[in-house]
């Protein structure tokens, strides 16, 4: 403590590494009151924890209001989200917590448009998530913006029964926050992947810069996918639940199937740009998006196909409606 009482970072004081978070002001900007109030550790974790339960929320809504399941198949989603590393991560004191809740904001406000409900509510949701997502996390923004585009996009040619304005909207709407932040990046000088890649090659920029980041990533991230599906093959439970969850979207998710997909490439994609072990649970957090979704999914389907018995005015058991 008496060592960094007077460091304004103590990672580095470099430049281009205090760049690459003051140009993301989102977290920062919501943490202020609560910091000022209670102080930095108090008021981190009531963040924390206001955000992992909002996002819990979020995901409730989401499956209760937005794809029309009932209580208790939302309340397993809420509950789901919670016990994955997406519930974890959000309590944390960085902006896993405040992204999260902006992708679920994009979802709703998308399973709306993708089913036709093209009201300006849903419009106006997804606009205003994308813009705090931006705010927030601009590279990942730009990258979920994109796969959501092209998601959207590949329903529209693929299925007659999303050629409708709601889903056009959401293409549109996600392509243009894609090109919207990639010239914002542009004209604001804003860091890009070649500054995070030389950070992360550079160890923070206290090496000499390395000619060819790129060649170095694609090689690193060859070996940690290897390493990576090795260990899931050793403990298969996370891609034994996103088989099944994938299966489920597929067949009954009516919608939910492409947005869920763009949401777990996008995780999947920002940990391939930033293959690091020791920080691969919290970078591809959002892989873990199609579980929460698809599994409250599969037991509404279970529910509907096995009815619980209720007494009947004889004393017999009867299905219930």
């Amino acid at each position: 403590m008496r060592r960094w009482a007077d460091a304004e970072d103590i990672t580095t004081a470099d430049p281009r590494y205090q760049a690459i978070f003051s140009a993301r002001p989102g977290y920062p900007l919501l943490a202020v009151p609560f910091v000022g109030v209670l102080g930095v550790l108090d008021g981190l974790r009531l963040l924390g924890l206001l955000t992992a339960a909002g996002g819990s929320l979020l995901v409730f809504g989401l499956l209760r209001r937005g794809a029309g399941l009932t209580p208790a198949a939302a309340l397993t989603g809420q509950v789901a989200f919670l016990v994955t590393p997406l519930g974890w991560w959000s309590a944390q004191a960085l902006g896993e917590g405040l992204f999260t809740v902006c992708v679920l904001g994009v979802l709703w406000g998308g399973l709306a448009l993708l089913r036709g409900r093209a009201g300006p509510g849903a419009v106006a949701g997804v606009a205003l998530a994308y813009a705090v997502a931006a705010v927030t996390r601009y590279s990942s923004a730009l990258v979920f913006a994109a796969f959501m585009a092209a998601a959207v996009t590949g329903t529209l040619c693929l299925s007659r029964h999303r050629r409708h304005r709601g889903a056009a909207v959401l293409a549109g709407l996600s392509a243009l926050t894609a090109v919207l932040v990639g010239v914002a990046m542009r004209v604001l000088s804003l860091p890009s992947s070649q500054t995070t890649l030389q950070d992360t090659f550079t160890r923070h920029f206290t090496a000499p810069a390395v000619p060819n980041p790129w060649s170095r990533l694609f090689g690193l991230a060859a070996r940690f996918w290897q390493d990576w599906f090795a260990q899931q093959a050793a403990m298969p439970y996370f891609l034994a639940l996103t088989a099944v969850a994938a299966w489920t979207l597929t067949r009954h998710g009516d919608g939910l199937g492409p947005l869920a997909t763009a949401t777990a490439l996008t995780g999947a994609f920002v940990l391939t740009n930033h293959p690091l072990p020791q920080e691969a649970d919290r970078l591809g957090v959002l892989m873990w998006m199609p579980v929460v979704l698809g599994v409250p999914v599969l037991v509404e389907r279970y529910r509907a196909q096995h009815p619980t018995p209720t007494p009947t005015a004889a004393g017999t058991a009867a299905p219930a409606p």
